[in-house]
């Protein structure tokens, strides 16, 4: 049996199924057929004797999907540090320069848990910048 009668008897199948079910007037064979290979020339073969299938009970089908009501928009998730302990030592720096001292940025390392830079983990790197940066 060819690849082509194979997706024809799936397409019969599953056409049935689905109007059965869903009474929707899509075509699988249309669908099918536009993604069916190309006819590949086969040598020829006796047909098989067709024996008596017996009926199957049909696939469980799953529940339609329920429409869910639209979620706010959430916070992205942190991402992977962006920044090297070089760039952010660097950028601490620039900060260090625009504030004029040193003991805003010690204070935001020690609501971290921290005394240096060293001791965070790199998922707290933005975190840290970003604390220092929204010092007036």
């Amino acid at each position: 049996m060819s690849i082509e009668n194979n997706l024809k008897r799936i397409a019969d199948a599953l056409e049935a199924l689905v109007a059965q079910k869903a009474g929707a007037d899509v075509k699988v064979n249309e669908v099918v057929q536009q993604v069916a290979p190309a006819p590949v020339a086969e040598k020829p073969v006796a047909p098989a004797p067709q024996q008596p299938v017996a009926p199957q009970a049909p696939a469980p089908v799953p529940p339609a999907p329920v429409a869910e009501k639209p979620v706010a928009p959430q916070a992205p998730a942190p991402a992977a540090p962006s920044m090297t302990p070089e760039e952010l030592n660097n950028a601490l720096v620039v900060e260090f320069r625009r504030l004029g001292s040193r003991e805003a940025i010690d204070q935001a390392m020690a609501e971290l848990g921290v005394t240096s830079v060293n001791d965070l983990k790199p998922e707290q790197y933005n975190v840290l910048l970003t604390k220092v940066q929204g010092i007036k």
